[in-house]
């Protein structure tokens, strides 16, 4: 007879995300701020833009989180598509400092709120 498997507890992981991954440092823009279609720039009408490239290890990239969103007008959205449509995630390069890029990130007027990405885990 087969022994009954034990489950783990809600929340518990039993392996960690391979360390290859890239860090990510998840952040939500300001309101009225939005990717620009140059390389590590923010703009944001009437106020200019904001070139952030310097601050980045070469080789990261800004990506919206839900693309789908950010391309949509945003008078066809309701209020909380709006809000999601600000979270932008800065995927840094393996080997990169994600507590230092995350203190540069919290510098930059383009950005609300900032903080490092969960490390993804295995149940």
């Amino acid at each position: 007879m087969a022994r009954p498997r034990r489950t783990p507890p809600p929340g518990f992981a039993h392996a960690t995300a391979p360390e290859h991954l890239a860090p990510v440092v998840a952040a939500v823009l300001a309101p009225g701020w939005r990717i620009a279609a140059a390389r590590g720039v923010f703009e944001r009408a009437g106020a200019g833009r904001l070139d952030v490239a310097g601050d980045l290890p070469a080789g990261s990239r800004v990506a919206y989180t839900v693309p789908a969103l950010a391309r949509a007008d945003p008078a066809t959205l309701g209020e909380p598509e709006r809000e999601l449509a600000r979270h932008v995630q800065i995927v840094l390069p393996r080997g990169a400092d994600p507590r230092a890029a995350l203190r540069r990130v919290r510098r930059w007027a383009c950005v609300e709120r900032a903080q490092l990405a969960p490390r993804p885990a295995l149940p």
